[in-house]
């Protein structure tokens, strides 16, 4: 069964605004609830709880067990990278569907989301110029470069 790209895009928010709520913000538990989206593809209700009652980002991970996110998020300690790679992992999905049957919103949705991604690689590319950062420094927050690792 193939992951809807909008259900896998609203997982990637809940998961890096939960990491950010918990990490830089300091929020409660049920604060960070109450912000989550309900929607989603592979997170569960239970599993919602279970992130924002975590203690740290090694629990975080763990209580992932049963998604895809679980093995490529283990050792991320920057909620930028984590961003990056869970919208890597969207960015597969979109082009999985997007070798699919071509008369579909979905098609419309992949294409936006290719879109996107390579705005926000332009966007850090820039900063990074701006910034006079080298290749090894910036790598990592471009979306592009994890997905041709794959």
């Amino acid at each position: 069964m193939h992951a809807p790209l909008l259900g896998v895009q609203l997982d990637a928010l809940n998961i890096i605004w939960i990491f950010r709520f918990k990490e830089a913000y300091h929020f409660s538990p049920e604060e960070i609830l109450n912000y989550s989206l309900m929607q989603g593809c592979r997170l569960s209700q239970k599993t919602r709880i279970k992130l924002a009652y975590s203690v740290d980002q090694k629990d975080m991970v763990s209580n992932l067990t049963g998604t895809p996110y679980q093995g490529f998020l283990s050792g991320v300690h920057d909620p930028e990278v984590c961003y990056v790679k869970l919208l890597t992992y969207a960015l597969s999905v979109a082009k999985k569907n997007w070798r699919g049957f071509p008369f579909q919103i979905g098609t419309v949705l992949d294409y936006l989301l290719f879109k996107e991604i390579e705005v926000k690689d332009l966007i850090s590319l820039t900063e990074a110029k701006r910034m006079n950062l080298s290749h090894k420094m910036f790598k990592d927050y471009l979306i592009y470069s994890y997905d041709k690792k794959r």
